[in-house]
Parts: structure tokens; sequence; C-alpha cells
């Protein structure tokens, strides 16, 4: 008996500092779910002074990502106030996030409708229909956000509608810098004047700043200095 009231007063004195850990840690944790409950009241603050008139998505995002960053500062918490508190956070977040989707949703239907507007453009002029094209995108980069992915998706169809416009194009791109490079040659093999090659170059519109439409002007620079 009597080892047995040593042992039993060792371990209590044993146990002390990890008591007052245990005590510590609990009131750590007290304090984290004050902590988290002024977070819900903020949110729910929020919601009260911005309902009559809600920010962008883009702001309402903000505020529910410091929102959070501010939770996780205040972990862990009672295993009895846990889901107490995430109901809670939860309930606030909700008219925001209701609000986001619902913007979202409106966000939606007016890039769809912007890419119905892509497939309608069918002027013969090719430029004219880039032109309009890029006008458009204009107004889908100011559209807002459809949300992360959807709005990937949305800006990949938006510019997949105009590829016919931009591959006739590289078509013409393409058809004049092989005129170019043939145009050269026959310059530089004398099989074309210089008043026919000046005259047919005025015919490549759209490659006026790539280095063989360069090289046909300095050609031509070289062959006047040596007529003068």
């Amino acid at each position: 008996k009597e080892q047995w009231n040593k042992f039993n007063d060792l371990t209590n004195k044993a146990w002390e500092p990890c008591s007052e850990y245990f005590d510590e840690l609990k009131q750590i944790k007290i304090n984290n779910a004050a902590q988290r409950m002024e977070i819900v009241k903020n949110i729910n603050k929020y919601v009260q002074d911005n309902s009559s008139n809600w920010p962008q998505p883009k702001f309402l995002i903000q505020f529910l990502r410091q929102s959070f960053d501010e939770w996780q500062k205040y972990a862990p918490v009672l295993d009895k106030d846990l889901n107490k508190l995430r109901n809670a956070y939860f309930e606030a977040k909700k008219p925001i996030n209701d609000v986001i989707k619902k913007q979202e949703q409106i966000v939606i239907k007016n890039k769809e409708a912007l890419i119905e507007k892509v497939n309608a453009i069918s002027d013969e002029d090719n430029d004219i229909c880039i032109k309009k094209f890029n006008d458009l995108k204009n107004e889908c980069k100011k559209a807002g956000s459809a949300g992360r992915k959807v709005d990937n998706k949305l800006w990949d169809k938006f510019n997949k509608s105009a590829d016919r416009f931009f591959n006739a194009k590289k078509e013409v791109i393409d058809s004049e810098l092989t005129e170019a490079k043939n145009l050269l040659s026959e310059f530089k093999n004398n099989q074309v004047t210089l008043k026919e090659i000046s005259s047919k170059i005025e015919n490549l519109k759209n490659i006026t700043k790539t280095k063989e439409y360069k090289l046909i002007h300095k050609e031509i620079k070289i062959k006047q200095s040596q007529y003068e």
C-alpha cells in the first residue's frame, strides 16, 4: 500500500504539466470558436449591408476568400462546437453564393448570345468578318465572369467560332508569301521589269510587314540605284 501511494503521488506530479497543457489547449479551442463565430457575424452583417445592392461577383468572391482565410486561422475548436460552427458558416455564406451563381448565369447567357453573333457573321470581305469578331471579342471580355470552369469553356467556344475567318486569312497570307517569293526570284533573274514588280506588289496587302515583302523592296532599291 505504501508503494502504491508513492506511485500514485508520482504519477499525479507527472500529470500536472500535462494537465496544464491540455487546459491551455482547451482554452485555445474555446477562443478559436469565439473568433469563428465573429467571422460568421461579420458575414451576416456584410449580407445585410449589401443585399439591396450587391457588388460585382469578383468583389463577392474576394470577400468570401478573405473570410475563409480568416476562418482557417482559428483552428482547431472543440469537437462539440465543430458542426455548429460549420453549419453557421455555411448558412452565412449561402446568400452570397446564391447571388454569385445568379449573376454568373446572366453572364453565361450573355456570352452564349455573343457566340451566336459570331456564328452569324457572313460578310464576303473576310477582313470585315475579323473586325466584327474582334469587336464582339471586346464585348466578351467585358461581360464579366461566368465562373472559372464555365468561363474557360465559353472562351474556347467563342474563339473556335471564328476559326473559319482566321483560316481563310492564313490561306490568303500563305498565297501572298508564295507570290512574293516567286516575284523576287523572277525579278532577280530579270523575268519581270521594275515597273511590273512595283505594280504587282501593290496586291500583296496582307504581308507588308514580312521579311519576304521587305526583301522585294530591298531588291527594288538596288535595281533603282543601278539605273540612276
